[in-house]
């Protein structure tokens, strides 16, 4: 199910990848919206593996790293290889996919190292079997890529796959260095081929792969074919026209998509998805749907809404914002700031932090400072565990979370590995705002209440999890009641050691 899911979403890069051709489109609007269809689909919101977008300046070997910049804008003209890895998350069960996307501009040698990388994958998963020896798959990395291998100016796919389970990257790893061993029945393997060069540009193939009883079962089937990751500026593209209207609190929306087809082809079908759940739109008129909703507190103030078009047995997506005009009725700010800092944590449990405020409708974190280390993912959360707002690990300073219903927020940092291999080395991030939003007030007021806040740093290999609550409740009677007891115990005390 989540390698299903992964292949939806990552099949439709192609689409949006396109329309690049004419669209704006950065790095961390891509992440976002193959994040979004996941998600919607039916990935947990703690994804497998942070989405990663890689072109040709930004290629790091062995797994590649991606600037997520909002102002790095895909330009099909100097950047003929995008390559993008994702994996969604179900009930648990991860999984690792990867496809690289070629350009009309990518080079004669490009599309033959891309042919190369193909041809050897498909290879090593045609030998997959109960009883086949690793040496023996890894014999056929070596046939395939021996070109290239060859070359001093080339780094190969040396580990070449690898276990995948509750993390997405687990024992055994492999290359030709495994100990011996042979493929058993129910593994679950990502089969990665990949090849670098020194010149700066990047190919990656992988698949999550079931060892059956008769072979192999390919989990994901996002397409790979050569035709098929060719972009091409005449290439079929679908594009969707949305606008949104009386998006506030207590108000209806109103949602107008028109879908285009370069192809003309008939639209069989329009959902619309709004951050909680798709529904089917109602026909207007030409390719043109309306749907109508109230915005309460199911509903968060910034969501990604998105259109899913069915045309002759394909999906298409195309993402959007819907930001509702909400005020706060009253603010409380934190002093000291809360500060949270973790250093060379290595954990197979994410971290967490609750801020929570009595009687809120909603709050909001304003992040003075987020630094997540590259490829975990930085969570905000509702109480039900719904992601409100997700933050890419390089979009420092002075980062505004949407509003989060209800009176509890919860900051998650999922570590990128999660497994023995590694985990946080550094995060940091700052806290100044707790906010309320009251639809029955009618007045901004001030407080002169106490403000809790905290500090927390955990450090040093072994620590399994962190987690913090900060919270601002106003006075407690049974806090006072049971700090009044045990004042009088304190007393007495003290009272019978003088005697």
């Amino acid at each position: 199910m989540a390698a299903s899911i992964t292949s939806l979403a990552l099949s439709d890069v192609r689409n949006q990848l396109v329309l690049a051709y004419n669209n704006s489109l950065t790095q961390l609007n891509l992440t976002n919206h193959i994040d979004a269809v996941m998600r919607a689909e039916g990935s947990d919101g703690a994804l497998s593996y942070p989405t990663v977008v890689m072109a040709r300046d930004e290629a790091d070997w062995p797994y590649g790293k991606s600037n997520d910049d909002a102002g790095h804008i895909v330009n099909p003209a100097v950047e003929p290889i995008q390559t993008v890895r994702a994996g969604a998350r179900v009930n648990g069960q991860c999984c690792d996919v990867s496809r690289t996307y070629l350009y009309e501009s990518a080079t004669q040698e490009m599309i033959d190292a891309y042919s190369a990388v193909l041809d050897t994958e498909l290879a090593v998963i045609a030998e997959m079997a109960p009883g086949v020896l690793v040496s023996h798959l890894d014999g056929v990395v070596q046939s395939g890529l021996a070109s290239y291998i060859a070359r001093p100016d080339v780094t190969y796919s040396y580990f070449w796959g690898h276990a995948i389970g509750e993390f997405t990257i687990m024992e055994p790893l492999l290359s030709n260095e495994t100990e011996p061993m042979s493929l058993t029945e129910d593994m679950i393997l990502g089969i990665q081929i990949y090849l670098y060069f020194e010149a700066g540009w990047f190919l990656r193939l992988e698949d999550t792969c079931l060892v059956t009883a008769t072979g192999v079962d390919v989990l994901s089937d996002a397409p790979k074919a050569l035709d098929d990751i060719m972009l091409l500026q005449n290439s079929t593209s679908v594009d969707v026209s949305t606008e949104f209207s009386s998006y506030a609190y207590d108000s209806a929306v109103t949602v107008n998509a028109t879908v285009f087809d370069s192809d003309k082809r008939t639209i069989d079908e329009v959902f619309y998805f709004d951050g909680s759940s798709w529904s089917a739109m109602v026909e207007e008129g030409a390719n043109e749907f309306t749907r109508q909703y109230v915005l309460d507190h199911s509903f968060p103030s910034h969501v990604t809404s998105l259109v899913r078009a069915g045309i002759q047995g394909e999906f298409y997506y195309i993402s959007s914002l819907l930001t509702a005009d909400l005020t706060p009725t009253y603010e409380e700010v934190l002093d000291p700031i809360v500060e949270v800092v973790i250093e060379g944590v290595t954990t197979q449990d994410r971290m967490t932090w609750i801020f929570s405020m009595m009687g809120a409708d909603m709050i909001q974190l304003h992040f003075l400072k987020v630094y997540p280390p590259p490829g975990d993912q930085f969570l905000v959360k509702d109480i039900n565990g719904n992601v409100i707002a997700e933050y890419k690990w390089n979009l420092g300073a002075e980062a505004m979370a949407p509003w989060v219903p209800g009176n509890v927020a919860i900051v998650e940092v999922v570590p990128q590995w999660m497994s023995v291999y590694g985990g946080v080395n550094h995060f940091y991030f700052e806290v100044d705002v707790l906010g309320i939003y009251d639809p029955e007030a009618t007045t901004t007021t001030g407080t002169s209440s106490e403000t809790t806040s905290s500090s927390l740093t955990t450090s040093g290999p072994g620590t399994s999890s962190t987690e913090g609550t900060y919270s601002y409740q106003g006075p407690d009677p049974l806090l006072l009641t049971g700090l009044g007891a045990a004042a009088l115990v304190v007393i007495a005390a003290f009272l019978r050691k003088k005697r």
